[in-house]
């Protein structure tokens, strides 16, 4: 019994050809195009990132109609909207990332195995996983209790996406972004971005604010730092004193600074670095 009724296999023919038309003589000779109308006619098709675009974009006008009745994908295709399957089969479990082969993660699982049951059409969804002796089942039982990856807006107003807007009459920024999945995200975190910030500013008014000790200990330690270059620099830059004054030769980097003492005239100031060009006693 073949899987599509004569009917069908027209109507598969005519979207085909219609499809096809719209490609130069050569181009219709290529052999992804002459082998894929004997499957659609059998109601098989394949769908991956080698094909033509032209064709899996007709495979996927066909397969919403439900004139595909077997369809060999990649993940690509479950990355599609309004794509239910009636039974979804899983004849490996690992893919080539491009560097090495590796077990599906729980979040492409979840994407493919989720297409199967149809709303409307289907009680239930079935996912047929196939494994061998080789397969770890380990590794396929934390993919199977995963999570899905969460989604995350990329969301970015960019200079250029301005200006289209401005060159279109009917569009509204304010109420794109207002619409963005981005803005949607923000609203969402919000209740508990709020929540924490009221955590976090009561922690630091209560005055039973536990001070860890090495913290006590850093800042007596730079105490003493401080002290201790406040005794150092007298001897450093007395001009009276010879210590300092066989390293102030041209081309030295020095810093000029002044630490904070009484008195309005006796705050801490900052010069910068600057280079000696000559120096005479």
């Amino acid at each position: 019994r073949e899987p599509l009724g004569e009917e069908q296999q027209a109507a598969v023919r005519q979207v085909f050809e219609a499809a096809v038309d719209t490609l130069s003589e050569a181009d219709q000779r290529v052999t992804q195009i002459e082998a894929m109308l004997p499957l659609l006619l059998r109601g098989v098709a394949v769908h991956h990132s080698g094909l033509l675009p032209l064709l899996k974009e007709l495979v996927e006008i066909l397969f919403q109609e439900g004139l595909v009745k077997l369809l060999f994908a990649t993940e690509t295709f479950a990355m599609g909207l309004n794509m239910p399957a009636k039974t979804v089969i899983f004849a490996e479990l690992s893919k080539f990332d491009g560097a090495a082969f590796r077990y599906l993660s729980s979040g492409e699982y979840i994407q493919m195995s989720g297409r199967a049951g149809r709303r409307g059409l289907d009680a239930r969804g079935t996912v047929v996983t196939m494994v061998d002796g080789s397969t770890d089942l380990a590794k396929v039982r934390e993919m199977l209790r995963g999570e899905a990856d969460s989604l995350s807006s990329r969301f970015h107003l960019s200079y250029n996406m301005l200006l289209n807007c401005v060159r279109t009459e009917t569009a509204n920024i304010e109420n794109l972004i207002a619409k963005s999945f981005f803005t949607f995200q923000l609203q969402q975190a919000k209740p508990d971005l709020e929540r924490r910030q009221r955590e976090l500013s009561a922690q630091l008014a209560s005055p039973d604010l536990a001070v860890d000790a090495r913290l006590l200990e850093v800042h007596a330690l730079r105490a003493q730092e401080r002290s201790l270059r406040k005794q150092l620099r007298p001897l450093l830059t007395d001009p009276k004193d010879t210590k300092a004054v066989h390293f102030l030769q041209p081309g030295r980097l020095v810093r000029f600074a002044r630490e904070g003492g009484a008195g309005e005239e006796g705050e801490a100031r900052e010069w910068g670095w600057g280079a000696i060009v000559s120096y005479k006693r």
